[in-house]
Parts: C-alpha cells; sequence; structure tokens
C-alpha cells in the first residue's frame, strides 16, 4: 500500500501551471488605481469641453464682426447724409440759375417781338410806296442781318455763362457717376435755349433718383457681403447612436458618438463638412456551435487560444474619429426644410481595447490590449434633412451607415456601422 501511494504521488506536480500564474498576474494588473475613476470622467467630458471652448470662440469672434460691420453702416449712413445735404444744396443753386436762365431767355423774346415790330411797320411802309418799299426793305434786311448776328452772339455769351456758373458749383465737387449725367448739358451748348433747360430740369431728377439708388445699393451690398462672409463658416455639436456588425456577431450592438462638427459654405447646393467624434463601442462575438473554435480564438489576445470553453467574447472600444466630405443639397430654398446628401472618407485612432471572455466552466476573463493604433479606410455615407430653426441656427437630422474597407482593431474585423445622428449648427 505505502509503494501504491508513493508511485501515484509522484505523478502530481506540486507547483502551479503557467496559466495559473498568467491568470494571477492579469488580476493584479486590474486592480483599480484611486485616480482611475478621474481619468475616465476627464475622458469623458474632455470632446463637450472642447466643443464649448469652439463655440465660444466663434460667438465672440461673431460679434466682434458684427460690431466692426456695424461701424461700416454707421459711417456710410452719416456719408450718405452728408452728400445728401449737399446735394439738396446743389439743388438750389442749379434753381438759381435756372432763373438766371429764364430771365436772360425773356429778354431775348423781348428783342425778337421788338424786331417782329419792326418787320410789321416797315410792311406797311412798303404798301405806301414801291420805291419807299425797296429802300426800306434793304435797311430792313441789313437791320435784320445786324440784329440777327446781335442775337446769336447773345446766345453764345450766355451758354458761354451759363457753362461757367456750372462749372463753377457743380463739377468741382459731383462724383465720375453725377458729371456723366451732368455732362448732357455740355452737349447742349448749341441747341434752342428752351431745349437746353428741359434736359437740365431732366438730367437734375435723374441725378437725384440715381445718386439715392447707387447709395442705397451700395449700403446694401456692403452688408450683403459681409453676413454672406461670416455665415460661410458654422460650428456646432453633433451626436450620434450607432449599432455595429462583426463576422459572428450579434445584431444590437449598441454604440455612441459625440463631438464637434463644422460646415464651409461654397454655395447654396454644396458645402465641406468635418466631423471630430469620440466614439464608445461594443459587440458580442458568439458562437452559434457552443464554445468558440481554437482557430477563432488566434487572432484575440490574453492566451486564450488553447481554451476550449470560451462561450462568447465581448469586444469594447473607445476611438476618436476625423471625417472630411462634402454635403450636396439638390433644391436649397431659404427658410424650408432642405433634404442633404453627405458622402465622407474616415480616419480612426483607437484606444486600448478591452476584451471580456466568457467561459462556461470556469470564471470570465477579462484582458486589456494596452496600445493605440491609428486606421484610414472607412467610408461614410449620409442622408437627411435641414432646417433653419432661428436665425442663424441650423437643426440637421441624418441617417447614416460606415463601411471599413481594411480590418480595424486588434482582432481585425471588419467593420459596418449605421445609425441616426443629430446637429446643432451655430
Amino acid at each position: 500500500m505505502e509503494e501504491f501511494f508513493k508511485r501515484s504521488m509522484e505523478r502530481f506536480d506540486e507547483l502551479p501551471s503557467d496559466d495559473v500564474w498568467t491568470n494571477i498576474s492579469d488580476r493584479i494588473a486590474m486592480e483599480a488605481k484611486w485616480y482611475d475613476p478621474i481619468v475616465a470622467h476627464l475622458r469623458t467630458i474632455l470632446p463637450f469641453l472642447l466643443a464649448v471652448l469652439l463655440i465660444a470662440t466663434n460667438t465672440v469672434y461673431s460679434k466682434h464682426k458684427n460690431k466692426v460691420i456695424t461701424n461700416q453702416l454707421t459711417t456710410a449712413q452719416s456719408k450718405i447724409q452728408n452728400l445728401e445735404k449737399e446735394n439738396l444744396e446743389y439743388k438750389n443753386e442749379i434753381d438759381e440759375i435756372k432763373n438766371e436762365f429764364l430771365t436772360v431767355i425773356q429778354e431775348k423774346n423781348k428783342k425778337v417781338e421788338q424786331l417782329n415790330d419792326n418787320l410789321r411797320n416797315q410792311k406797311q411802309l412798303h404798301q405806301s410806296s414801291y420805291y419807299t418799299l425797296r429802300i426800306s426793305q434793304q435797311k430792313l434786311i441789313d437791320h435784320q442781318k445786324r440784329t440777327i448776328e446781335s442775337l446769336q452772339q447773345d446766345l453764345v455769351s450766355v451758354n458761354a455763362e451759363f457753362l461757367r456758373l456750372h462749372n463753377k458749383y457743380f463739377i468741382k465737387e459731383l462724383s465720375s457717376s453725377q458729371i456723366e449725367n451732368i455732362s448732357i448739358c455740355h452737349n447742349a451748348k448749341y441747341l434752342p435755349g428752351v431745349g437746353l433747360f428741359r434736359i437740365l430740369h431732366n438730367s437734375d431728377q435723374n441725378l437725384n433718383t440715381r445718386h439715392t439708388t447707387a447709395m442705397e445699393k451700395f449700403s446694401h451690398n456692403i452688408e450683403t457681403h459681409q453676413l454672406k462672409k461670416h455665415q460661410r463658416l458654422k460650428l456646432g455639436i453633433h451626436l450620434r447612436y450607432f449599432n455595429t456588425l462583426v463576422k459572428d456577431s450579434k445584431l444590437v450592438n449598441p454604440g455612441i458618438g459625440r463631438g464637434i462638427r463644422a460646415e464651409y459654405k461654397i454655395n447654396q447646393k454644396w458645402a465641406l463638412t468635418s466631423d471630430f467624434l469620440y466614439n464608445g463601442q461594443s459587440y458580442t462575438i458568439e458562437s452559434t456551435q457552443g464554445s468558440i473554435p481554437t482557430d477563432n480564438l488566434k487572432r484575440y489576445p490574453g492566451g486564450v487560444e488553447e481554451n476550449s470553453n470560451v462561450q462568447n467574447i465581448n469586444t469594447r472600444k473607445k476611438y476618436f474619429d476625423f471625417n472630411l466630405g462634402i454635403k450636396y443639397t439638390p433644391n436649397y430654398t431659404s427658410g424650408k426644410l432642405n433634404f442633404f446628401i453627405n458622402p465622407s472618407i474616415v480616419w480612426q485612432l483607437y484606444l486600448p481595447q478591452e476584451f471580456q471572455y466568457n467561459l462556461s466552466q470556469q470564471s470570465d476573463i477579462h484582458y486589456t490590449q494596452k496600445s493605440v493604433t491609428g486606421y484610414f479606410g472607412s467610408a461614410h455615407m449620409g442622408f437627411g434633412f435641414e432646417k433653419e430653426f432661428a436665425k442663424n441656427r441650423i437643426l440637421q437630422i441624418n441617417l447614416w451607415g460606415e463601411q471599413s474597407f481594411v480590418p480595424l482593431g486588434y482582432e481585425k474585423q471588419f467593420v459596418t456601422m449605421f445609425g441616426l445622428g443629430t446637429t446643432i449648427l451655430l
């Protein structure tokens, strides 16, 4: 009996196996530190702090630009008022010149009437005597010639005086557009006085109308240009809920992402878009035939490839992603609900991944792969609606899907995601 027991005890190893020491080491490494909750909270609120900082910066910048634009508009309005006062003074001076011109015309008309009277008198003399008529006719012709020459000289002098006064009171002060309108009067110096007066009157009305219209258009263009420049770039908060699918996973694997979104408007239909998000993702791998095969376990860390009791694997990931895309709004209408399409490409930065192996006959194993890895190779497509619910405030709601074209994570999985997102742009 003693020999039997000795032989039986020789088969047993009094030292624990390597797996026992590995599990003990992992559990010692998993002990919680006093600062782990603080670090976890800081990681959670860091994207929101960044979003609040960017929104506050954008708000301060917008207020500063609005203040500058307001000062410019105030200066432009004061200049417009000064120009209107000067225009009124010029109008009064034009009225005075008109009165002077009418006075000259009236004097010339009186001379013409006197000439007509002389002609009538000469006609009466002609009836009295043929000989006297011939002499009087010759004298009358000479007198008429002298009178006509005198009238022509007077008319030329009146036109010259009018142009001198015109240049004196207007040309020095008026802008190029006003000079272009008033220049019609220069071309009228060979026209009759009544025609010149009519052209001057019409030019005065056109000058006032076109001057007022031009200044209003100038002020409106300044305001429109500044506002459009300010409204091209918009920033906002973006939240999204999604479901993740990989090979052999459950159908429901919820995740959530939050961060900031930026849009740069090229025109009414096209815009560049970019999102910077912090995501929490999890999915569960399970076997339909009992435990997960050993060949599938080789891709996972923690030394579980020799374990035949793994029923399912839960993978938890925290990662940042950055996408760059373009947004197209087919039928944009201001103030209405607009449909848009938003394709983009995506970069990911994976933080340390956590794996939980659920065993059928032993306690679960938790393992953390302590590495940070970046990936580029996913395509994102979004379809949604947007509407301006307040001044410079836009609400967007979209359905989206994302597919990776390179394997992601430590276990090298091709990941498919789809979900619902919402954004508020300022």
